[in-house]
């Protein structure tokens, strides 16, 4: 009997967020589906105030991905003069540790003949642990959890900064916009991250980019959706407590935020619900429309689904997300694309009503051009297609 070949592991490190652990699971799938000789570890960090991730990476994908929750770290000093990204560092830098003595169990396991450790692929936001792999002598990767055109946006405004010392905060509130390699179009600085104009400020609102709306904006939405008399299904996510570090949360009784009487009116065409898993909501026949606050995973989605989308970006890369898809691509509808939360702007139920009717209207030319990506993404996975490719040529790296 043949000798059983040894299997090339990968350890991933993604950020311990659902929307980052979501496209690290979809990645390890498809390399373990493609790569009979490939096995997986996802180390997965306790952030404390992400307590969906536990029942969420109860089953794994593929029989040859696996994943390991590390220990609870130091808590981290949540400083309120300092950045969300460094609390985001700081909380990194806090797990070196216990990433490198959960890789050194893996390499001195009894089950280490059956896999070497040939790569870590590491979230975005934990480059840090690229520390860990080199004291390994162990290559490797860095996993970008948003689109290309994003990131080019952001190395340019980098680029810009740490070459011609251009103090990109003055360019907050300006009608400014500059030439970037990865786009069509120049680029308004009223689409640019979030990060770009921080100097120093609370690390509270690395929470407050996530997906929630305040009160009054929450009334102005329930208008425009009972006024648009289209069908809807809204999750409606409640915000974390002040002051705390936590992501957004589920309403026991959501009647305490919309109008009086709202949820009545609206029984026959409409339904408000907490979380959702997403996929299978725009997955279903019936849905013509998607209302998204334009993150990365959520257009792929709706580019994989043919749904249309109207796009509401809160913060993070998602404004230019927007501009990309509603400018360049113009495939989608703008509701405000230069909306961020910290602002405290009100978006009005009439601009939100005109945005529902133009995003459901059958003879949209969105609607066109949005089969056609639909179409395009699909092929992109088979065989020849460019994903499929930059797939392959990362295994053929990894194997060396």
């Amino acid at each position: 009997m043949s000798e059983a070949k040894q299997l090339a592991r990968l350890v991933f490190t993604p950020l311990p967020v659902i929307s980052h652990l979501t496209g690290t699971i979809k990645l390890a799938k498809l390399l373990a589906d493609r790569d009979e000789c490939l096995s997986i570890t996802i180390l997965i960090m306790k952030l404390p105030m992400e307590a969906k991730i536990s029942s969420y990476i109860k089953n794994p994908p593929h029989s040859r991905v696996n994943f390991v929750e590390l220990p609870q770290g130091e808590p981290v000093s949540t400083d309120s003069t300092r950045s969300p990204e460094y609390f985001v560092a700081r909380f990194v830098e806090s797990q070196k540790d216990l990433v490198r003595d959960a890789v050194a169990d893996m390499i001195n396991s009894s089950s280490s003949s059956s896999s070497k450790i040939v790569g870590f692929v590491i979230d975005m936001m934990c480059t840090s642990i690229i520390d860990v792999a080199n004291g390994f002598g162990i290559p490797s990767y860095v996993f970008v959890t948003f689109g290309a055109a994003a990131l080019g946006l952001m190395l340019h405004l980098q680029r810009l900064r740490d070459d011609q010392n251009v103090d990109l905060t003055g360019y907050k509130g300006s009608d400014a916009e500059i030439s970037v390699p990865t786009h069509l179009k120049p680029v308004p600085a009223a689409v640019w991250p979030s990060s770009v104009f921080f100097k120093e400020s609370d690390h509270l609102d690395f929470v407050k980019r996530q997906g929630f709306l305040g009160g009054d904006q929450v009334k102005e939405i329930a208008l425009a959706l009972e006024s648009s008399r289209h069908r809807f299904l809204w999750s409606l996510r409640k915000p974390p407590p002040k002051e705390k570090i936590e992501f957004p949360g589920e309403y026991e009784n959501p009647e305490e935020v919309l109008p009086q009487g709202f949820l009545e009116r609206t029984a026959g065409i409409g339904k408000v619900i907490g979380w959702a898993p997403q996929m299978a909501v725009l997955s279903h026949p019936s849905v013509g429309g998607f209302v998204s606050h334009g993150g990365w995973n959520s257009m792929l989605e709706s580019v994989w689904c043919g749904v249309p989308m109207a796009v509401w970006p809160l913060g993070a890369e998602q404004q230019a997300n927007a501009f990309l898809l509603v400018k360049e691509f113009e495939m989608g509808v703008e509701i405000k694309m230069d909306y961020r939360r910290e602002s405290d702007v009100i978006v009005g139920a009439g601009t939100i009503e005109k945005a529902i009717k133009q995003l459901m209207d059958p003879e949209n030319e969105i609607r066109v051009k949005m089969r056609v990506a639909k179409e395009k993404s699909r092929m992109a996975l088979t065989e020849g297609g460019s994903s499929c490719n930059y797939l392959k040529r990362f295994i053929e790296n990894i194997h060396g």
